[in-house]
């Protein structure tokens, strides 16, 4: 790039002097005394209207005319109610700032009884000349643990550069063409250390990030326990011209293990001490380069890993992508050695083979299938194929019916499949589905009602019927249950939000459970709040209705029978010229953002209450402000401009076969003082 300019080197100088400063403007922000929204001028805008009101009696009435009011011209508006007591605060910079006191009991049955008591803080203040910052920290005395995170956003420089910088505890970043893949992911890692990412228009991507792996811990404050050892990471990309891209990553590890060095985290998930893992040395190098056009696309990777725990060894595959009109075509092979591993984490290994997969759109059909035909390159893992396909067609605007099927040739043969029929109703929309499957000498069938309500803008709630029959090994078992997601403001500072599931089982011994994720929350004022979260959870297996494909998969760790209740006194306060929300302009209006990130078991867009959270995951918002879902895969942007948005799901570590949509991207209108909702669903790979 040149010698650098004095105008480099003097941004170069105060980002130094700025992130110096950091930590003292972040206390200090802790302290600002700053409220909600200043009040409107109301008894000015009451005047107004009662002396339009009267002129426009005195004279002829005018012909009616439907107009609308445009978000950006309203006066700022309160956010939390019309209390005329409450104020605002617009000196500094916009900002958001939330502390969490947490405590609670969690009971399990494979586990002493255990107490997590601590507090959160979240923050997100966007600056002048030096990007958006996103501050998150965990302080946990019982048991003990921490952890914490500044990252930076968008940081400008000459030359059409803009960084990303981390540090604390957080994911180490991955160059884009690691994350545009079909079939096989490469996985990103949590550390506790300092990540950077350079970005020159969308041409060049730079990234470097070392510190000491780790793993996040806890259930409602997530601390982080350490593996040992450390780890550092380096990735390029050259997006040579629109057609051509290429890139490459390394990791290098030292003597890191897979079990925590603290004792209790080891007690509490049933983990050896540290002292009795292995250490691991080694590196990993993942290369690839990409071609495109506008209906085609061919991506080639190469991953290579060795390490003093197993011996060298070498992955290749290639994906290909294809559009013909309304058809999209993906296919590709490949071969992975045994014992092959990104860093420390074991990826799909020992297999070779090959897939493929088709999918037709349009207004009234949705088609997919394919097949993956595998081969055991040593001669110890799965041979087999296997085939799947749905389709969906939709009647007319009211009525659509649908199924999926999966059959399984391998060792172990299995088949299963469902229909649906999806409805709209004067109540919202309604699902009739008939789910069975077969596998050795077990077979299920289940038929389930469920309907997704249509309420207002700020309620929302899905409810499930069933009823299960299970022939397992010449014992029949019968199974009916009941299911609610959603969540609603009980009165004006009461509300409630979660998920709840009963199931009753009949047959060789009689059975009942209750499974719950619910939080109430009751508004003190305008930046106090009290909130009571319970969590009730039951041994979780393999959906039965799915068969595991033959390339072996990660999966969620199975959660032992257990509760835990717990209490949480919040306080939040937002202050600055907003009158500039986040990723708005001066002046603007705002609302917030809450979602859900869950893994969509039976394929119906709706989260249901026996299906799982997403935890842990990274949630980015227009590329500036970064959350990640917590224990019960929910997250929250909460002070955002009107208008649209982009919400961006960093899927790297969701467990496989997961994913989210192709680019992981989903689109939000945010109104003027109202919280939108958002479900994103993460779907099998078919």
């Amino acid at each position: 790039m040149g010698r650098p300019s004095n105008r480099f080197r003097a941004r170069i100088c105060a980002v130094r002097n700025f992130w110096l400063k950091l930590l003292t403007c972040f206390i200090s922000l802790i302290f600002t005394n700053a409220e909600v929204y200043a009040q409107d001028n109301i008894s000015d805008s009451r005047e107004n209207i009662n002396s339009a009101t009267n002129n426009a009696s005195s004279q002829q009435a005018e012909p009616y005319v439907d107009q609308t009011i445009s978000d950006s011209t309203l006066t700022p508006a309160i956010l939390f109610g019309d209390n005329e007591d409450e104020h605002y605060n617009p000196t500094g910079l916009p900002h958001y700032f939330r502390i969490d006191a947490v405590s609670s009991i969690s009971k399990r049955s494979d586990a002493n009884d255990i107490q997590e008591n601590g507090i959160s803080i979240n923050s997100q203040f966007e600056t002048q000349h030096y990007g958006a910052y996103s501050i998150n920290g965990v302080f946990r005395n019982e048991p003990s643990g921490k952890a914490g995170v500044i990252l930076q956003r968008r940081l400008p420089f000459d030359g059409g550069w803009y960084a990303n910088n981390g540090l604390g505890t957080l994911y180490t970043p991955s160059i884009d063409l690691a994350r545009n893949q079909y079939r096989f992911y490469i996985p990103t890692f949590p550390v506790f250390g300092v990540s950077t990412e350079w970005i020159h228009q969308d041409k060049m991507q730079l990234q470097f990030a070392t510190g000491n792996p780790g793993i996040f811990d806890g259930i409602q404050l997530n601390g982080f326990s350490q593996l040992g050892g450390s780890m550092t990471m380096a990735g390029a990309q050259w997006n040579v011209s629109p057609q051509w891209q290429m890139g490459a990553q390394i990791v290098s590890l030292h003597n890191v293990s897979n079990a925590s060095s603290n004792t209790s985290f080891n007690d509490y998930f049933n983990l050896s001490p540290n002292a009795d893992i292995p250490k691991m040395r080694g590196e990993s190098f993942y290369g690839t380069a990409a071609w495109q056009d506008e209906s085609t696309r061919v991506q080639a990777n190469l991953l290579h890993s060795q390490s003093n725990l197993n011996s060298n060894a070498t992955g290749i595959w290639l994906d290909a992508k294809k559009r013909v009109g309304r058809v999209s075509h993906n296919a590709g092979l490949f071969r992975l050695d045994p014992e092959l591993a990104w860093g420390y984490t074991p990826i799909s290994n020992d297999i070779e083979g090959v897939y493929y997969r088709a999918n037709y759109n349009s207004r009234q059909w949705l088609l997919d299938g394919g097949f993956d035909a595998v081969k055991s390159i040593s001669g110890d893992s799965a041979n087999g194929v296997l085939m799947t396909g749905s389709a969906r067609y939709q009647i007319n605007q009211k009525l659509g019916i649908g199924g999926s099927a999966t059959y399984r040739n391998a060792e172990n043969d299995a088949h299963s499949g469902y229909i649906f029929a999806d409805a709209l109703n004067r109540f919202g929309t309604g699902r009739a589905q008939f789910d069975f499957s077969a596998e050795s000498n077990s077979h299920l069938a289940r038929i389930t009602a469920s309907q997704n309500w249509q309420l207002a803008a700020s309620s929302r709630l899905n409810t499930a019927v069933y009823t299960e029959v299970e022939n397992n090994d010449n014992q029949r078992i019968h199974h009916v249950g009941a299911s609610l997601n959603g969540g609603s403001d009980i009165f004006n500072n009461i509300a409630w939000n979660g998920n709840l599931s009963y199931d009753k089982s009949n047959g060789k011994t009689d059975s009942s459970s209750v499974s719950a994720n619910l939080d109430l929350t009751a508004r003190i004022n305008s930046n106090w709040s009290l909130i009571a979260s319970y969590l009730e959870t039951r041994n979780k297996t393999s959906n039965p209705f799915f068969i595991q494909p033959l390339i072996q998969t990660q999966s969620n760790t199975d959660v032992a029978t257990g509760n835990a209740l717990f209490v949480t006194l919040r306080y939040e306060t937002r202050g600055g010229t907003s009158l500039a929300p986040l990723g708005g302009a001066s002046g603007s209006a705002a609302g917030s953002i809450a979602g859900y990130l869950f893994l969509d078991a039976n394929d119906n867009g709706n989260p249901d209450a026996n299906e799982e959270p997403a935890q842990n995951i990274t949630v980015i918002l227009d590329g500036k402000f970064s959350t990640r879902t917590n224990a019960v895969g929910r997250f929250e942007f909460p002070l955002v401009a009107t208008g649209k948005h982009t919400i961006n799901v960093v899927a790297d570590n969701l467990p496989l076969p997961w994913l989210v949509n192709e680019t992981g991207q989903q689109a939000v209108t945010v109104s003027n003082r109202e919280t939108v909702y958002v479900n994103i669903p993460a779907t099998r790979i078919k």
